[in-house]
């Protein structure tokens, strides 16, 4: 009956902490926390400084609009002196300063698609009487939409992440017209088509990358259950998505590339050495909240004292990151946090609480997994980059079905790509889009994806 009690009472304890799961302690998005978990997020220290810009901080001013876009100029004059009152001259003289420049943009009242009409004439030889039909000139597409709205469809779907009828209503509301949803389908295969060589350019420079960051989550399929990755080298951004096991990873980045991957403890990464991988300290520093908010005294002290450690790692990493430490000097600042790390992971290994004592082990297990940012450049001790980047695919994943084709796992693994890489690298997504589905039609080559090449002109 004792052996039964501490059997159930482990149990209880499990099932407790299970209850206790929130976004500081686990993978739980904020979203997903009740209102007494957000009112109990420790609140960031007062600072004394008033809300908005810094000293120091670069500001954003008003655009002016280049001349070739100002289409009515309205020369605006005082009537009276704000000083005497007298009347003022109806032009400027020559001790006048320059007019002051106010634009205004606006959307005209009827906005109207470019129609162009080609007529095919059919002419009869005179020497056999047959009847020869011209064709289409080249670039021209075979059906009434162009790549102008192509382009946008597959944005409105694939980037703003509206559904096709919403999508469809939208053109409606412009422009008075709109595609069916077949005709939108198809618009859709013939973009993937397009940016396919775009695509598959991406992969290649992420896979020969030297540092990549990897992450996945949950995608919506009928009857299945498809995981998304995302693999982030520097500003390119691949999207896949397949089973979550080895062979889908092996396949998004092939074996035999020097390249460091940083992260979370997901099993399947451990098919890359320890020396070749990076830990995201910021998924450890939740496994140890965990412990703390467990409540057993033994994971508690664990947990307090890895986060006090980890508290002390970032503030080296962004006092490196702000230029007041050299690569040797942080290397040195970290020291004394790696040795008190392997003395907590020794202890809490030893532990009798089973929590704090496998994750111990398994960090014991890859302990050059942890440092590798600090020996390495261009490594970032967290795994933010593609955290970030999977954030617009998640909000997606929420409003909408998935995909339910071959066809539509592509266009998503496409538009993501694509959106994601241009979003890095600060790009206009329509441009480019629209530049490569001419490309297509006219059957010249697409644009790079690359960030050293050019952006396709406005």
């Amino acid at each position: 009956m004792q052996a039964r009690v501490e059997e159930l009472e482990a149990r209880l304890a499990e099932l407790e902490a299970r209850l206790g799961r929130n976004s500081g302690n686990s993978s739980q998005p904020p979203s997903a926390d009740t209102p007494e978990e957000r009112a109990q997020r420790p609140k960031p220290p007062r600072t004394g400084r008033k809300p908005g810009g810094q000293p120091g901080h670069r500001g954003v001013t008003r655009c002016t609009f280049p001349p070739e876009l100002v289409e009515e100029t309205h020369e605006c004059y005082p009537q009276a002196c704000d000083g005497c009152g007298a009347p003022l001259a109806a032009e400027p003289g020559p001790d006048d300063p320059a007019p002051l420049i106010h634009q205004v943009a606006d959307l005209p009242e009827h906005i109207q698609l470019r129609v162009r009409e080609y007529r095919l004439h059919g002419l009869t030889c005179g020497c056999c009487a047959a009847r020869t039909w011209a064709v289409l000139p080249p670039g021209v597409p075979r059906g009434h939409w162009g790549p102008g709205v192509q382009a946008l469809l597959a944005l409105l779907v694939g980037y703003f992440h509206l559904s096709r009828r919403r999508a469809a209503e939208f053109l409606a509301t412009l422009f008075g017209l709109a595609p069916c949803l077949g005709t939108l389908v198809k618009l859709e295969a013939a973009t993937v088509a397009a940016l396919g060589p775009v695509v598959q350019g991406a992969v290649g420079a992420v896979q020969q990358a030297s540092v990549v960051h990897s992450d996945e989550t949950g995608w919506r399929k009928p009857r299945d259950r498809p995981t998304l990755w995302v693999v982030v080298a520097g500003a390119l951004a691949v999207f896949r998505i397949g089973r979550r096991d080895g062979a889908m990873f092996e396949a998004l980045l092939p074996p035999g590339f020097a390249r460091v991957v940083v992260s979370d403890r997901y099993a399947v990464y451990a098919r890359v050495a320890a020396a070749w991988r990076q830990l995201c300290w910021a998924h450890l520093r939740r496994n140890f909240q965990a412990l703390v908010d467990a409540g057993h005294p033994l994971g508690r002290a664990v947990g307090n004292w890895a986060l006090a450690q980890i508290h002390e790692l970032f503030h080296h990493w962004h006092r490196y990151q702000r230029g007041e430490l050299t690569r040797t000097e942080l290397q040195e600042a970290l020291q004394p946090v790696q040795d008190a790390f392997q003395a907590l992971l020794a202890m809490g290994g030893a532990s009798t609480y089973k929590p704090a004592r496998r994750l111990c082990r398994s960090l014991d297990t890859v302990w050059d997994a942890l440092w590798t940012f600090a020996q390495r450049e261009g490594v970032e001790p967290t795994n933010n980059a593609a955290e970030r980047a999977l954030r617009p695919a998640v909000l997606w994943r929420k409003g909408s079905f998935g995909h339910q084709s071959e066809e539509g796992r592509k266009f998503v693994e496409t538009m993501l790509t694509v959106g994601g890489s241009l979003r890095l690298q600060g790009r206009p997504v329509l441009p480019f889009v629209r530049a490569a589905c001419a490309a297509a039609l006219a059957g010249a080559p697409a644009p790079s994806l690359l960030p050293s090449a050019t952006a396709p002109p406005e």
